[in-house]
């Protein structure tokens, strides 16, 4: 049996929560990389249809280039995005793709 194919069974790294009207609270944790993107968008697909996403990433610890992709996502689906408390290696990640102009971040 090829042990580099089971994934352990662990928590998804993601909660979501309704956040006032008509906007809700995604936070993530841990790495957003490919090896955590099926969870993540599985239970990102809960997530209402437009409305405002605040995406909380203050306890992510790394992201690749799919955890972009996945804001970029986010951000073209809801009506408004914000990125709240990004890492130093998560926000580093976001300004030296030049997304920093694109998604809006608070400190």
């Amino acid at each position: 049996m090829d042990q580099m194919n089971e994934a352990p069974d662990k928590p998804t790294p993601v909660d979501i929560e309704p956040s006032g009207a008509n906007s809700q609270l995604v936070h993530m944790r841990g790495d957003i990389d490919i090896a955590t993107m099926d969870d993540l968008e599985h239970a990102l697909s809960g997530l209402d249809d437009g409305g405002s996403v605040i995406v909380d990433l203050s306890e992510v610890n790394f992201m690749d280039s799919s955890g972009i992709a996945l804001l970029l996502r986010l951000n073209r689906t809801a009506d408004s995005l914000l990125i709240r408390d990004p890492t130093p290696a998560v926000r580093l990640v976001i300004e030296a793709t030049g997304l920093a102009e694109v998604l809006r971040m608070t400190p």
